[in-house]
């Protein structure tokens, strides 16, 4: 949802459900449901038709709570009218500016709710500006009603470097508080005052550098590194942004103990359960108490600070002088002021449900093309630890065999206990399921042995487990006449959902998955697909997850294969491009009966390979295909007489358990696509410079090449370089729609600082311009936790 405030709506009346259930529905995927504001003339036009029949009714009015009734009468009627933008637009205003002169801060919090879902306004201007109007109006029993918020928004103001706005929030915070007795909070804000000062003045000594880690990071001198990740760092405590300007920095001593945090938190994201990092934590806690010792006050004690915590993250795991030490420099830290853990994302609190990458060599093969034979034939195959293997599940042999993409052969083979078994390949584990014991299995990449395992609570035995391959989870499993199940991948349990289907317009179940039922999920682990192969129509079934929620929909269609792109806002299907939602994407009737895609196994390419029935009748077992953007009808490079059949009547019907988008996974990262013929015992191996080739060729396109964190905890950072490639040097970025408070910058870099205490789903769309006229869109979802 678009707003800062919406965890704080109530619904005790019937205008606020309203308004509830506006402000849910607006937010689309990857759609933004505003308008731009309506003309003066316009607005013009129905405001005096709103003034004549609300002025009798609010001169009456002798009192703020009289006032306050109107406000929430006019609201209510904006919301309603949904057929003349400029009557919607009038009275949305007009309710927030009773609503300030009554001094009903929640009536006029709603009404700018109402105004950003409806209208493509400065959000962040007009609730500040509100929230400090309506402070100053307050009645005594209602002294403190804005404060929370207030502070909320000065630190939005902080994030975006507006100063001066944080500088005002900051003063009406502290007044409301003073007003309301809360001396906590009157206290925090005036410290905050004061840190807003200083920040302020650093910011505008270094303006030229930060301007310049804005424009294009890279141009940075060490010296100026150093000083934007120390402002980021000391000032903002924003360490997630200043760890890789200090290493980058000129100071060896700042930089030995960034690099050693930065590894900590690879490490952290990374642990094995039950791994002790104690002396870990310990090492970058004596790094920086260190390097504070040479800075001066401000930073000597933001550093000190840091270490602190550090320490207290040391402190179960440590002993005798350790643990001596540590508590004593506890002590002084707290002497100083409070400790806080800093805002980053690699905490191992997020770790179970953040995009997880992993790194890998690729090593180039000798010739561009080659052949792999397993041992034997496969029976299924999963992705597995981020791209990074394909998971072969060679029943015959009970065994599992790994092949690694970026060293483009077999590494290892898994000994299994039984040869009837489904298998499924995470970021982080792999996964077995025994089909007659009905026992779940987790396995890891790091010795390729078996940690945990769990009886699964179905009659018949499991027919289904899947999960995405570059998140830790959720594992879904299903079985023959039973609902599905997500798991949680530490514990093997069921996690609860609650599933609302969109068709029915209500409750629902997880969809289950018998022997007739395929079932594919996204590599975020966030999107499934589900379709029948013995009846028509197979239906076209989506699950998509949202924290603890999940929602349903449906199609009475039979669509061939459905499988979701990595970020799991698209359905790649035979008969097109589709939304997670089940609607059309873009030029499916062109396309759709041409041509069969295939999504990358990451970020936002996809191959679509020809249609093409009498080479099917014949047996042909190779033809061209085409690397494009989803959604476009001209392609970025044609690749010549790849190992693997034209498209086909029967890849409609989507039967096969290796339908056609399973014989060919396309790997970016690693410049190669694997083909699998259908002996079933073979890879074909193409490996391609995509990146070159698309220089060499004369296609003017433009496309967004990066994929986006998705994840986030609430407060702190959010930070996500767009990737953006074009024929053209020159691209132009806007945010069409972001959640309050968030930026771009001329070289795509999008920030933004989340709010402390909202979690939920934001949207983000980027409108992207080439020099040469073309232009692409990016969207997707950022959830806070």
């Amino acid at each position: 949802m678009p707003s800062l405030l919406i965890a704080s709506i109530r619904t005790h009346t019937a205008h606020f459900a309203v308004l509830t259930v506006l402000l849910f529905t607006t937010s689309t995927w990857g759609q933004d449901a505003r308008v731009d504001v309506p003309a003066e003339k316009d607005q013009a036009r129905v405001g005096k038709l709103v003034q004549d029949i609300y002025r009798d009714e609010y001169r009456a009015a002798k009192t703020t709570l009289q006032q306050s009734e109107i406000a929430q009468k006019v609201l209510a009627a904006g919301i309603e009218t949904v057929d003349d933008a400029a009557g919607r637009y009038v009275m949305l205003r007009l309710a927030k500016d009773i609503a300030v002169r009554a001094g009903d801060a929640e009536t006029a919090v709603n009404s700018v709710d109402a105004l950003a879902a409806s209208f493509h306004v400065d959000e962040f201007q007009l609730r500040a500006q509100t929230l400090i109007a309506v402070t100053g109006r307050l009645s005594s029993n209602n002294y403190g009603a804005t404060k929370d918020e207030l502070l909320e928004l000065a630190d939005a103001a902080i994030a975006i470097d507006d100063y001066d706005a944080a500088q005002q929030l900051i003063a009406a915070a502290s007044g409301d508080a003073k007003r309301a007795r809360d001396w906590d909070t009157s206290t925090q804000a005036d410290k905050r005052a004061r840190q807003i000062v200083a920040m302020k003045a650093e910011f505008n000594a270094i303006a030229d550098e930060l301007q310049q880690f804005q424009e294009d990071v890279t141009k940075l001198q060490p010296a100026e590194a150093l000083a934007v990740g120390k402002f980021y760092a000391f000032l903002k405590n924003e360490w997630s942004i200043a760890l890789d300007l200090m290493v980058a920095g000129d100071d060896e001593t700042i930089a030995a103990a960034a690099n050693a945090e930065r590894k900590l938190l690879k490490q952290v994201s990374q642990r094995k359960p039950n791994e002790d990092l104690s002396i870990s934590f310990l090492n970058v806690a004596d790094l920086w108490w260190d390097a504070a010792k040479s800075l001066g006050d401000a930073d000597h004690q933001a550093a000190r600070l840091h270490a602190g915590y550090y320490y207290q993250r040391a402190l179960p795991g440590i002993k005798g002088l350790k643990k001596a030490k540590a508590d004593a420099r506890i002590r002084d830290a707290l002497a100083i002021g409070e400790i806080v853990a800093p805002n980053q994302a690699n905490d191992e609190e997020d770790a179970a449900d953040m995009d997880f990458d992993t790194d890998f060599d690729v090593v180039p093969l000798a010739n561009p093309r080659a052949t792999i034979k397993l041992p034997a034939t496969f029976d299924d195959y999963a992705i597995g630890e981020n791209g990074h293997y394909i998971i072969f599940l060679l029943g015959s042999l009970k065994k599992l065999a790994f092949f690694d993409i970026g060293k483009r052969e077999i590494t290892q083979y898994v000994t299994l206990e039984d040869s009837d078994v489904r298998i499924a390949g995470g970021a982080k584990y792999f996964y077995v399921a025994l089909r007659r014991e009905n026992v779940l299995q987790r396995w890891n990449y790091t010795e390729f042995k078996k940690e945990a395992s769990a009886k699964l609570p179905f009659v018949q035995p499991v027919d289904v487990i899947t999960t995405g391959h570059a998140v830790s989870g959720p594992v879904f499993a299903g079985a023959k006449d039973s609902d599905g199940l997500l798991f949680n991948p530490q514990t093997l349990q069921p996690i609860p959902y609650q599933v609302r289907d969109d068709r029915y317009q209500r409750e629902g179940k997880i969809p289950g998955a018998g022997p007739d039922v395929r079932v594919r999920v996204s590599a975020n682990g966030r999107a499934f697909s589900f379709w029948g192969t013995r009846g028509s129509p197979g239906g076209f079934r989506t699950l998509l997850l949202s924290d603890r929620l999940a929602f349903m929909f449906y199609e009475h269609k039979t669509m061939g294969y459905i499988q979701p792109n990595p970020a799991g806002d698209l359905m790649y299907t035979a008969l097109g491009i589709f939304t997670a939602q089940t609607k059309a994407f873009s030029n499916n009737d062109e396309l759709g009966s041409k041509s069969f895609f295939v999504p990358a196994i990451s970020g936002s390419y996809c191959i679509s390979i020809p249609r093409d029935d009498a080479k099917v009748r014949k047996n042909v077992k190779q033809t061209d295909v085409h690397l494009q953007i989803p959604g476009t009808t001209t392609p970025l490079l044609t690749l010549q007489d790849i190992q693997i059949r034209p498209g086909g009547y029967s890849d409609f019907h989507g039967r096969e358990l290796l339908t056609l988008d399973r014989r060919l996974i396309f790997a970016p990262r690693a410049n190669l696509i694997v083909t699998l013929p259908d002996s079933n015992n073979l890879l074909e191996l193409h490996q391609i410079d995509f990146d070159k080739k698309l220089d060499e060729s004369e296609v003017d396109y433009l496309y967004v090449a990066s994929r986006p964190p998705t994840t986030l905890r609430a407060g702190s950072v959010y930070r996500y370089q767009i990737d953006a490639r074009s024929r053209s040097s020159d691209v132009t970025f806007e945010l069409i729609s972001a959640p309050p408070a968030m930026k771009i910058s001329a070289n795509g870099t999008i920030t933004w600082k989340s709010p402390r205490r909202v979690t939920g789903t934001q949207d983000v769309l980027v409108t992207l311009k080439s020099k040469s006229g073309q232009e692409c869109t990016h969207a997707f979802k950022i959830t806070t936790q």
